[in-house]
């Protein structure tokens, strides 16, 4: 769907009350699918994480070969929205206008031997097949509300609702932006997380020693950008990717250490001191997992490799009379964000399989 501006990302608009304010009550479906929330800040890019996911499922390049179907008419509109912004635009998504109930999709694919053991595939998703090919499929639930409706700080009528949808969650994916100036970010990250965890803390029902039931995946994003890849690789962290288009990458094994060592290279910043901490605190350390992720990838010239700089367009191309405006240059190769709500998915469905087990 597409305007004289461009692609229609903003489809869902037309049908909420007050664009921003989410219904009087959220839930989830009651089918026995995966739901998982999209948790960060304003300007965080919960949207752009699930722009990319929706891209991911399409690059055939990627392991697995995992195909995310919609399951309902609005999941359905969002999906063709995404592909309409690249094939027309080659533009971002705009921020969520439509925080009403969970997108809804089916997921097939193929799970990568080299990312997980056999042991770890839910037995009964897998389908009667060599066991090399063996395919699974299953249902997932996906949130993404506004950020602003997770400041807890200020009293809100939709603040219980919220607060009990999150706590009522599988999973989260927390969005760790290090682009977001300090000083606001401190400011937020007391609202937008520390208060708005203990209100989920005081809502859960399956607390194990304090700590949250939910598995998470701690998604530090912009991994493409200069100040945040640059760094990265002076700390020994990057490394390409064995497969085309080998893609500078952190390993998960590493991704935790790298963590780590951005707060700690943040030392100033308390927030983010805040925010690791909570996290290896409120959660089961068992469920918890990290990735540096990019929503659109890296961009270099043919046939030479990534090094120092690497540019992805700064989010401008030029069009086709030569004017500089904002999109996309170059192909979009979003960089763990299938990633970590598959290995979230599997995770909930092997605890559910094996209860107890973490």
């Amino acid at each position: 769907m597409t305007t004289p501006e461009g692609p229609d990302l903003n489809f869902a608009q037309r049908e909420t009350k007050t664009p921003g304010t989410p219904p009087d009550e959220l839930s989830w479906p009651d089918d026995g699918g995966v739901k998982i929330a999209l948790w960060a800040p304003t300007q965080a890019g919960k949207t752009t994480f699930l722009w990319a996911l929706l891209l991911a499922s399409l690059r055939t390049e990627l392991k697995g070969n995992w195909l995310i179907d919609a399951r309902n008419e609005e999941s359905r509109r969002l999906k063709q929205a995404v592909i309409d912004a690249m094939t027309s635009g080659r533009s971002l998504p705009i921020a969520t206008v439509n925080p009403g109930q969970p997108t809804s999709w089916t997921v097939f694919g193929t799970p990568d031997p080299g990312r997980r053991r056999p042991r770890d595939i839910p037995a009964s998703l897998l389908r009667a097949r060599r066991r090399a090919e063996q395919s699974m499929q299953f249902t997932l639930h996906l949130q993404d509300l506004p950020g602003s409706i997770f400041d807890f700080r200020t009293p809100s009528p939709h603040r219980p609702s919220v607060a009990r949808q999150l706590a009522q969650a599988d999973a989260f994916v927390y969005l760790h932006n290090p682009l977001i100036d300090r000083d606001d970010q401190e400011e937020q990250t007391m609202g937008f997380f520390q208060h708005m965890l203990d209100e989920v803390v005081g809502r859960s029902e399956g607390l194990v020693g304090g700590r949250l039931p939910q598995h998470v995946a701690v998604c530090i994003t912009k991994f493409d950008h200069q100040h945040v890849y640059e760094p990265a690789l002076d700390g020994h962290f990057v490394v390409p990717a064995a497969n085309f288009p080998h893609t500078p990458t952190i390993s998960e094994a590493n991704a935790h250490a790298y963590f780590n060592w951005l707060c700690q290279h943040h030392a100033h910043d308390k927030a983010s001191d805040l925010v690791r901490a909570s996290l290896e605190r409120r959660f089961d350390q068992r469920r918890v997992r990290y990735y540096a992720t990019s929503a659109i990838g890296f961009h270099r010239e043919k046939d030479k490799p990534f090094g120092r700089r690497v540019n992805n367009g700064d989010l401008f191309r030029y069009d086709s009379e030569g004017k500089r405006v904002r999109g996309i240059d170059g192909p979009v190769f979003p960089v763990n964000v299938l990633e970590p709500v598959i290995d979230l998915s599997l995770a909930v469905l092997r605890g559910r399989e094996t209860p107890g087990r973490r």
